[in-house]
């Protein structure tokens, strides 16, 4: 990223680099929670697969990654005491 900050880029590949972030956090966290290696979860089979949907409304609500790591961390501990 400090090597293209330097660059004029023109605006289409501009609005195209803004997406990268999000593609690759999406790839990520997909692959971390939805899967076990080779197979496909399923709910009942995983915590942070259930966790997945209140910390994601929480980061689309507020926009802060802080807050949205606290989330997450706090209804997976929720999860797990009530397991």
């Amino acid at each position: 990223m400090v090597f293209l900050s330097k660059l004029k880029l023109p605006w289409y590949a501009k609005k195209f680099l803004q997406h990268v972030p999000l593609a690759v956090m999406t790839a990520l966290v997909a692959q971390s929670v939805l899967t076990d290696g080779e197979r496909w979860l399923s709910p009942d089979e995983d915590l942070e697969w259930i966790a997945l949907f209140p910390t994601l409304a929480v980061a689309l609500l507020t926009r802060s990654l802080l807050i949205t790591v606290v989330a997450g961390i706090s209804v997976m501990a929720l999860l797990a005491l009530a397991a």
